[in-house]
């Protein structure tokens, strides 16, 4: 009876009292309740917007790729909530254009225990493989029941996937704030190999991979600051003597091939153990491993030459680089690596 309900529940939206009929009591709780839930996930957004805020401030401030990856997981993980897995793939543009293999870089599986690295496919069934392959291909959020994908791409022609599996009913994720995460975890994965990348051209020569001359004088300064009584340092030099000529005559392309070429077969020639960089234009060097006499130091040194001095065939010509050697052999403290590498 309206008078019972209207005096037994605290019902004031209505100008008179009577006017309350069975209907608008139903309407009344209907319309309360879903207010309640709307407002309850706006709630649940802003938090998780928050929480996306706050980690991508670490994330920025991360260097490390596989430390990177795991606050990543661990910050998605946050947002998702618990029970929920979240993974972490990385998926490389091969040379013909296709995607490779995925890989997965960080996750958090069953019971909240961390994942290992490794080739997706060997870590998670065939079918969450399959959803990921779904959002790489499709380059949008996929969903499905108990499970939500979206993929970004990187810089470097890559892309990454964020998974979730065992998302409960009630807690499904706002794709526009997992966009966004995903951006921040792209850009952050960039900067991280932009610095890494900084880092090794500071020692290392990108034309061939070995070390640069300050790289190779940091290790020459490594060797012999451990040298003791009956050991000794030898530093290797081989001068390409026709670089120049082949770089003008066949262009640039062909002279960077003879540079990787030559720096293959310094550094298969010189053997294990053996520190290779290349020092200049055209020079190549090579710190012999262990503590050679100044003959068996001559001996691998003139191998490599010889090596280096063997044609190769260069836009559609074969050549002739020819090498000139060059050593400095070294059996006492108190020398710099500098010195050494000029003795060369």
């Amino acid at each position: 009876p309206e008078r019972e309900v209207v005096e037994r529940y605290d019902i004031n939206d209505y100008r008179a009292k009577d006017e309350l009929t069975a209907r608008r009591l139903w309407t009344s709780v209907y319309t309360a309740l879903r207010a309640f839930e709307q407002i309850r996930e706006l709630d649940q957004h802003r938090a998780g917007l928050t929480h996306v805020l706050d980690a991508t401030a670490r994330l920025f401030g991360e260097h490390d790729a596989d430390r990177l990856a795991h606050a990543a997981v661990d910050a998605l993980a946050g947002v998702a909530g618990p029970g929920v897995g979240v993974l972490l793939v990385r998926c490389d543009r091969l040379a013909d254009g296709t995607m490779g293999e995925p890989r997965l870089l960080a996750g958090i599986g069953e019971g909240g225990a961390a994942m290992t690295q490794g080739a997706l496919a060997h870590l998670v069934p065939a079918e969450i493989g399959q959803q990921v392959a779904a959002a790489l291909a499709a380059g949008v959020p996929q969903s499905g029941d108990g499970w939500f994908a979206l993929s970004t791409r990187l810089a470097d022609d890559a892309a990454i996937v964020l998974h979730l599996s065992r998302v409960p009913p009630d807690r499904r994720p706002d794709a526009g704030m997992l966009s966004l995460f995903a951006r921040t975890v792209a850009v952050s994965m960039e900067n991280a190999r932009l610095v890494a990348q900084l880092s090794k051209d500071r020692t290392h020569d990108r034309a061939t991979g070995l070390l640069n001359r300050l790289g190779f004088i940091q290790a020459i300064e490594g060797r012999l600051a451990h040298i003791q009584a009956g050991d000794s340092v030898a530093v290797g030099i081989i001068d390409l003597r026709h670089f120049r000529d082949i770089n003008q005559e066949l262009g640039v392309a062909a002279g960077d091939r003879l540079l990787v070429s030559t720096a293959q077969r310094v550094t298969g020639a010189a053997g294990p153990g053996a520190v290779c960089g290349r020092t200049g234009a055209d020079q190549f060097a090579l710190l012999l491993p262990g503590a050679p006499t100044l003959s068996a130091a001559r001996d691998l040194v003139h191998a490599v030459a010889g090596v280096v001095s063997e044609p190769l065939v260069l836009a559609g010509r074969e050549v002739h680089a020819m090498s000139s050697p060059g050593l400095a052999w070294c059996n006492r403290a108190g020398r710099h690596g500098e010195e050494l590498l000029a003795r060369a």
